[in-house]
């Protein structure tokens, strides 16, 4: 079996017998297929073991540990490292599988009049596909008709594998228009509406060939034979289009820009028949694999201010998040700097960010002789909520407060007080505080701080319950996390970075922080096991170029639910900031 060159478009060549879906399960040390897809850099070199507990910051250290000529997470021994497998179409989730198959009851007629078939198939076109001779076909008439199987998948987010039989029959007409194929639609065309394939692959008998089709146009064609054609779309995340079936060959295809959301699709057209066999389809699967991808996000619409109060905000800062009242009753909460204070919000029924009587309630003031607060963040400690942020002195330096809530995680707290830190630094803000849960009264921290040459994040360490902290490693050099990157003119966070917030998902630390280039905000994402060693993923959200955040985001504050990281955030459109929210593929959507 050949490899098929497609101009521009082909990506690399595989072996034929590739498994293009990937492993079900994370590589083994040593084993052969390692991943390189994800951003950055990672390497180890030797077996990944727990007499090394730090071997997995090699995977990421941007170095050839091991001289073997592999760097970071290509590496063949760094294969099933947790931060490794992040955004990689190797560690993903074992499939699940979406059959479409003809019921023994309806071989013939309209597809949507067979009693039996999968509430999920939804059919389309100006006249609706029919069964015929144990196939599906998919008529249409003066443009594609066929159905869609299921829901959208997400691309950017998740292997998808598309499969069927596709046959050509002999003594098929000769001047009618009679093709059938497989592929993936933006939208499943209403009434009236042309479909648009955004790939695909269709057996066009009229033409006599089997074409491959981008943005609705064909960008190859083979000769097309007679008989059985297993046809085979599969979509990675790392951009990766393989195709196959139309003529013994493997088709690479690769800078397709799919968007998030695609919907599956049996399609074709058939017209101007006189009762000869059609082009059809007699099966088809779809197989699904979700990946560990931060960037493949959808976004809400803007959710504070709400549409249906008339507060609106002036000076809008950091938002952080938290859940207050018992357990068993949790209700979720945004604290967020406002104009100097710090004020609060919880989701209404609709969805909106609102306060009990609709604008948003007070929390907190400045402590006396501060201008304003700045940067709040927020974490349980004994069924009491803590607070920390920065005070703003006169001067515009920050120094790092705190303030403890009362019992039953409520939002009412105690004078706050001034946290120590290490001496050198002139002004810190950013908090993101956890408690090391293996020793008492130890608690860490990353915040931007600056000793005069500009703000860093970095580490710090309390070892007396979050009240004096020092440099986590021992002095600031030691303790950076991340810094701007000045000598990269591209990068998203090249002239600052800020508001540092630590989620822990599964084996990874995750830590998104705001990254600053020229006047737009972005959050970027770094990557950890541990805490010692960092991989950078980049930006993972950014300004859509419309809406509220069409010009950029800044103040992450991740959220866990269900498995799935989603990111509350503050956006933009250059003339107002808003909040709104960011998750996986079905979970947030406009």
């Amino acid at each position: 079996m050949r490899l098929a060159r497609l101009g521009t478009l082909l990506l690399l060549l595989l072996p034929a017998c590739a498994d293009f879906a990937g492993p079900d399960t994370r590589s083994d040390d040593g084993g052969a297929g390692a991943d390189a897809a994800g951003p950055g850099f990672s390497d180890g070199g030797v077996p990944l073991g727990d007499e090394d507990p730090l071997f997995s910051g090699t995977c990421y250290d941007g170095y050839d540990n091991d001289d073997d000529g592999l760097f970071d997470c290509a590496d063949d021994a760094c294969g099933r490292d947790a931060v490794c497998c992040v955004g990689s179409s190797t560690c993903c989730a074992p499939a699940t599988t979406f059959a479409f198959s003809i019921p023994a009851a309806c071989s013939d007629g309209e597809v949507m009049t067979c009693a039996g078939l999968d509430p999920a198939v939804r059919a389309f076109g100006a006249v609706a596909p029919t069964f015929e001779a144990g196939g599906l076909v998919p008529q249409g008439g003066v443009s594609y008709g066929g159905v869609a199987l299921g829901d959208s998948v997400d691309p950017r987010g998740e292997n998808v594998t598309l499969a069927a039989t596709v046959v050509v029959p002999t003594g098929r007409c000769t001047d009618c228009i009679d093709a059938a194929g497989i592929g993936f639609f933006e939208a499943v065309p209403g009434v009236g509406e042309r479909a648009a394939v955004r790939l695909g692959v269709l057996l066009n008998g009229s033409r006599q060939e089997a074409q491959i089709l981008v943005a609705d146009r064909p960008i190859a064609a083979v000769p097309l034979t007679e008989g059985s054609h297993m046809l085979r779309i599969e979509l990675t995340i790392d951009g990766r289009a393989t195709l196959s079936g139309l003529d013994g060959e493997i088709h690479e295809l690769g800078d397709l820009d799919l968007p998030g959301a695609l919907i599956p699709v049996i399609f074709g057209r058939t017209d101007n028949r006189a009762g000869e066999p059609a082009v059809h389809v007699s099966d088809a699967t779809l197989g699904r694999s979700q990946c560990d991808v931060p960037s493949a996000l959808e976004r809400s619409t803007a959710l504070l201010p709400a549409s249906s109060g008339t507060w609106r905000p002036t000076d809008l800062g950091r938002v952080a998040v938290t859940e207050t009242g018992p357990a068993e009753t949790p209700r979720t909460r945004l604290v967020f700097a406002h104009a100097g204070e710090l004020l609060s919000v919880g989701p209404n029924g609709i969805g909106e960010l609102v306060g009990e009587s609709g604008p948003p309630d007070f929390v907190l003031a400045p402590p006396t002789g501060y201008e304003r607060i700045e940067d709040p963040f927020l974490l349980e400690d004994s069924g009491q909520l803590v607070v920390y942020f920065a005070a703003e002195r006169m001067d515009g330096k920050r120094e790092l407060w705190r303030a403890v809530g009362g019992g039953g995680r409520t939002l009412t707290f105690s004078t706050p007080e001034m946290v120590s830190v290490p001496s050198e630094v002139a002004s810190i803000d950013g908090p993101t505080v956890w408690m090391d849960g293996g020793v008492p009264g130890r608690w860490r921290m990353i915040a931007r701080v600056d000793i005069g040459e500009g703000g860093r994040l970095a580490a710090l360490l309390s070892t007396d319950g979050g009240a004096h902290f020092e440099w986590a490693n021992g002095d600031l050099e030691s303790s950076i996390v991340h810094a701007p990157a000045t000598d990269d003119v591209f990068a998203p966070d090249r002239d600052e970075v800020a508001e540092p917030a630590l989620v822990v998902v599964g084996d990874t630390w995750r830590l998104y922080y705001a990254g600053r280039r020229g006047q737009r905000w972005s959050i970027g994402l770094l990557l950890s096991t541990d805490g010692n060693v960092w991989r950078s993923m980049g930006a993972v959200l950014e300004g859509d170029g419309d809406g509220f955040d069409g010009l950029g985001v800044r103040s992450p504050a991740p959220w866990v639910e269900g498995g799935s990281v989603g990111l509350w955030f503050v956006g933009t459109d250059g003339s107002a900031d808003a909040v709104g929210m960011a998750g996986p593929a079905g979970t947030v959507g406009e």
